[in-house]
């Protein structure tokens, strides 16, 4: 009878990377903790509820199933403007439940669909195509309540794919468009693969100095880098932050995302300081490095960091 040995040559895999892995996340955590994260004055403002109360409701399709969540003020005297969410892989709207209802209180009307797979920017065209037909149908709560001149996209992970593809499929592009934890390009499937050079909205880069495989420094400065000359743009890094950052309720992501939506769709004057002016508030943040600008009133600086 013969007999076959258990293959030696992989054991090195199991016996070495994998617990020099786990204390590297280990001191990354440790390290995290320890950290005493002070955010600036913008920052901590817009990190906060703002004026309204608000409310989240799920809209199903014609087979019963959620199609659509959607986070507002609960009173809408004014229309508001609108902001579509891109989802991480497999994740739904529920995992970002704390951070979307926080924009609501901001006066901003934000639609999630349930889409595991957000990357191609099909999903979110139809999600603004969405708003835009709920804006003019009479039997919508959302009649006449959505600013249609100024929707803006944001998206975590393979959902920042996403919203940079959207506009491949909408008529008019988006006012802005944020990127949370952008993947490299190599991380992408053929079908998902953006492109900076060809985008017209203002764009946003955030990521997290800890988020080194996914989403590192080097393939955000590269997006970054791909911006035509005068697009209004911004990277910044959050020390610290990993690739899950902004689930829940946004962590050290929240106040500035929530400050650039005030900023390029509400012509929130507070909310440009953080990036625009004499001395704008996320340059000197000590929270945040690889800070880059272009194409923003008085601001064209950039803070290299660790």
């Amino acid at each position: 009878m013969m007999t076959s040995e258990k293959p030696t040559s992989r054991l090195w895999v199991k016996w070495i990377l994998i617990p020099v892995y786990l204390l590297v996340m280990y001191a990354l955590k440790l390290r995290k903790r320890l950290y005493r994260y002070q955010p600036e004055p913008v920052e901590q403002r817009y990190g906060e509820p703002g004026p309204h109360r608000s409310r989240s409701v799920v809209i199903e399709a014609e087979n019963g199933n959620p199609q659509y969540k959607i986070y507002c003020p609960e009173e809408m005297d004014e229309a508001c403007p609108v902001i579509v969410w891109g989802n991480g892989s497999d994740a739904q709207p529920e995992n970002y439940d704390a951070l979307l209802l926080h924009l609501a209180t901001w006066g901003f009307v934000v639609i999630d669909c349930y889409c595991r797979h957000t990357g191609t920017g099909r999903e979110i065209a139809d999600t603004v195509r969405y708003a835009l037909q709920e804006n003019v149908n009479p039997a919508s709560p959302f009649y006449g309540k959505l600013l249609i001149d100024r929707i803006g996209g944001a998206g975590h992970s393979q959902g920042s794919t996403g919203v940079l593809n959207a506009g491949k499929y909408l008529e008019k592009p988006l006012q802005t468009v944020v990127t949370i934890a952008l993947p490299a390009l190599r991380w992408c499937d053929p079908k998902d693969v953006y492109e900076i050079g060809t985008q017209s909205a203002a764009l946003f880069f955030m990521a997290g100095t800890h988020d080194f495989i996914i989403s590192p420094r080097a393939s955000n400065r590269s997006a970054y880098e791909g911006v035509r000359l005068g697009q209004a743009a911004v990277m910044a890094m959050t020390r610290m932050a990993n690739h899950v950052e902004s689930m829940g309720d946004g962590g050290m992501h929240r106040g500035y995302l929530t400050a650039w939506l005030r900023y390029r769709l509400a012509d929130d004057s507070d909310a440009a300081a953080a990036f625009t002016g004499a001395h704008p508030e996320l340059y000197r943040n000590k929270g945040w490095s690889d800070v880059h600008s272009q194409g923003l009133k008085d601001a064209h600086y950039k803070k290299e960091g660790n």
